[in-house]
């Protein structure tokens, strides 16, 4: 990263690999601009993301309605994860008797289709 104020972001979407496990892959990432990784298995050219109207929507219906979790106390993964189901327990978005598959579904392995 280049300075101040600088973020990395990846989005990583839930798909059923060649082995027929379910796994996150990274599917874009941005610095500046955004790259997607196409089906060939490369990364696309950088451009300049867009966000569309319906996008707009969709943000600001999560933020109203969603768990956002800012400035969390936690250093991994899996600590993040159980604040989160517990905060949307709290919510009263997520069931307490559901709450092992999920965690067991934001747990599952990240894979990169770049390496």
């Amino acid at each position: 990263m280049e300075g101040p104020g600088q973020g990395y972001v990846e989005l990583h979407e839930l798909v059923m690999d060649s082995t027929k496990e379910l796994c996150w892959m990274e599917a874009s990432h941005w610095l500046k601009l955004e790259e997607d990784f196409k089906e060939d298995g490369n990364w696309g050219q950088p451009h300049l993301s867009f966000l569309t109207y319906r996008s707009l929507l969709e943000v600001r219906w999560a933020l109203a309605k969603g768990a956002v979790l800012l400035d969390v106390a936690a250093n991994s993964l899996p600590a993040i994860a159980h604040i989160l189901i517990d905060q949307m327990i709290y919510e009263g978005q997520l069931k307490p008797q559901d709450s092992d598959d999920i965690l067991r579904t934001l747990l599952l392995q990240h894979k990169y289709g770049h390496g």
